[in-house]
């Protein structure tokens, strides 16, 4: 939308460079077409307005002048997209090099992503002498012999992105050195070839591997699974650090900011965002980048550039809890800084991931989803049968309260949580508290949690085993057996694809628990971010795709000097593609 300027609004005098984007009048609500409106807003860069664009151009200039750090050792994978045509897949990498002489020590350090075999000359590699978090080290010194020799590695990715990564020192009798790396002097292949992996093989028809990215590429880097340290040089660590610095630099004289307060108004019979009581348009950009690398700083300033100084960043609060009884909010304190080191005047809206570790899945089976379509997880499509936490398990919501109210005590303390003006729990599908597996009829959520939660919530409606079998046409069920109805009893249906209360009162009931249950959830995460940031903070939640989807705004009685909640949804539109609600208490 900023190729073209169309008729409307202009941004409020020095929003972005030059007017700003114009906005169409019947897009927001800041005023009539071509009025400016003003703002007594303080500059937040110290000296006056001509001082803070002079100390801006200085912070863009010396972004600028640092470039992402190249690393000599790389991920890499066939030339195609790892998490896309190779997922489920298995390719074959190849590197071939000539020794003039028997080395006195080889030693390779090797990472895949998701398993992988590897051979040396067409045999076995042997076992390695240490095998963790910093991937696989081997002793190759009695397996390389003069002349051509040939590393060889079947790498599988499952799901998600993949590859390999790998780091070799090799010194012979004629004290000669030699260094290899995972990089684009591999070849690979889809498919294996009769002695692909052994000296003689013409390896010309492959194309070279392609670097999926370096060592500090995402989601490898500073994951809790995977230690990347040892496969820098120390030069690289060192440049890394620095540009590390920069990239997460903060405004100057935002110390002496301000907390932002958010909410959202009516004005001109549209719904308006008010920052400090400044209106600006409802537009924010929601991009799923990572603002630590070239490329998301690049989107980033797009916007900035074209004067949208909102954006919506996406965290799998996961993160923040590498193991039982520990939270890091180092990595989101990165995240949020990044956006501020690249748009000095950038407003955050944090969409908080609450789906928990694995390690927490690993210890709480019963707490998971089931699901009636089939008794295994078969995907990590979140439309399928996902592994992940019941909305109705009490120990998965106190948990994730517990680590909601942490992560939000922590960066309301910090200087770059003065930006931060709201806050999105975000569960279900993309986030958007559809039931995972919903969209595929994977029929969710039979599981023990669910199977509690649905008893409990039958015996406050009916009170009585009696009143329960007549309303479900059945003298067989009871409130402390009562299961969630599995695959025949949904797809059953009357006349127009409806259900009729007579006869299907069982899978209403458990539609109507359901939705009851997510509803609640979206105003217990709402009601303690309004709860943690004293009001000052946008709360609110993706919840259907219709108009017309039952929201509940939130109750909650408004604080001194804030305006009452307010639940709206915005219509559908008429494109094949959906756009969600959006239920918000401003």
């Amino acid at each position: 939308m900023f190729g073209t300027r169309r008729p409307g609004l202009p941004l409020p005098p020095g929003e972005g460079g030059g007017e700003g984007p114009i906005v169409p009048a019947r897009a927001g609500c800041l005023g009539h077409p071509g009025r400016h409106q003003t703002s007594s807003h303080p500059n937040p860069l110290p000296g006056g307005e001509g001082a803070g664009w002079l100390v801006l151009g200085l912070l863009l200039l010396a972004a600028a002048a640092l470039a992402e750090p190249a690393t000599k050792a790389n991920w890499i994978w066939y030339p195609e997209d790892p998490a896309v045509q190779g997922a489920g897949q298995t390719r074959y990498l190849r590197r071939s090099f000539t020794l003039e002489a028997a080395p006195t020590r080889a030693t390779l350090r090797a990472r895949w992503d998701d398993g992988a075999t590897f051979t040396i000359n067409g045999q076995p590699a042997p076992r390695p002498a240490g095998n963790g978090r910093d991937g696989s080290l081997y002793d190759l010194t009695s397996v390389l012999k003069p002349g051509e020799n040939v590393l060889g590695f079947a790498v599988m990715n499952s799901i998600g992105v993949g590859g390999l990564i790998l780091s070799a020192e090799i010194t012979t009798a004629d004290r000669k050195s030699l260094r290899l790396y995972s990089d684009t002097t591999w070849r690979a292949a889809k498919e294996p070839a009769a002695g692909w992996d052994a000296p003689g093989f013409d390896d010309r028809a492959w194309p070279d591997a392609r670097i999926v990215g370096n060592v500090f590429a995402p989601p490898w880097y500073r994951h809790p699974a995977f230690d990347m340290e040892p496969f820098l040089s120390p030069g690289e660590a060192a440049e890394y650090a620095a540009w590390r610095a920069q990239r997460i630099a903060l405004p100057p004289g935002l110390d002496r900011e301000k907390d932002a307060a958010a909410r959202f108004v009516q004005e001109n019979d549209h719904c308006a965002l008010r920052i400090d009581g400044r209106a600006r348009p409802p537009l924010l950009y929601r991009g799923t980048v990572d603002p630590l690398t070239d490329h998301g700083a690049r989107q980033i300033a797009l916007f900035r550039d074209a004067g949208v100084h909102v954006f919506a960043a996406y965290y799998h609060l996961a993160a923040c809890r590498p193991k039982p009884g520990v939270y890091d909010f180092s990595r989101l304190d990165e995240v949020v800084r990044a956006y501020l080191a690249t748009d000095p005047r950038a407003y955050l809206v944090l969409v908080l991931h609450l789906v928990p570790p694995t390690w927490w899945m690993d210890q709480n089976p019963d707490d998971l989803v089931r699901y009636a379509a089939g008794d295994d997880y078969n995907s990590t499509d979140e439309a399928l049968r996902v592994r992940v936490p019941s909305l109705a398990s009490s120990a998965w919501f106190d948990d994730s309260a517990d680590l909601w109210r942490r992560c939000l005590k922590h960066l309301e303390g910090q200087p770059w949580g003065k930006r931060i003006i709201g806050y999105q729990p975000g569960y279900g599908i993309y986030t958007e508290w559809h039931y995972y597996g919903s969209w595929t009829e994977q029929m969710p959520d039979i599981g023990a949690a669910m199977t509690r939660h649905f008893r409990g919530w039958l015996a406050r409606k009916y009170r009585s085993d009696a009143k329960l079998q007549a309303a479900w046409a059945d003298p067989r069920v009871m409130l402390a057996t009562a299961e969630v109805p599995h695959a025949e009893p949904r797809v059953a249906a009357a006349a127009l694809g409806l259900r009729d209360p007579r006869q299907q009162a069982w899978a209403i009931d458990y539609y109507r628990c359901q939705q009851e249950l997510t509803a609640q959830r979206v105003e217990q995460f709402c009601g303690l971010t309004k709860d943690l940031t004293g009001g000052r903070a946008l709360a609110g939640a993706f919840y259907g795709y219709y108009e017309g989807v039952t929201t509940r705004a939130c109750r909650r009685r408004p604080r001194a000097g804030t305006s009452s909640c307010r639940s709206c949804s915005a219509r559908r539109p008429s494109t094949t593609s959906p756009r969600p609600t959006t239920t918000v208490t401003g």
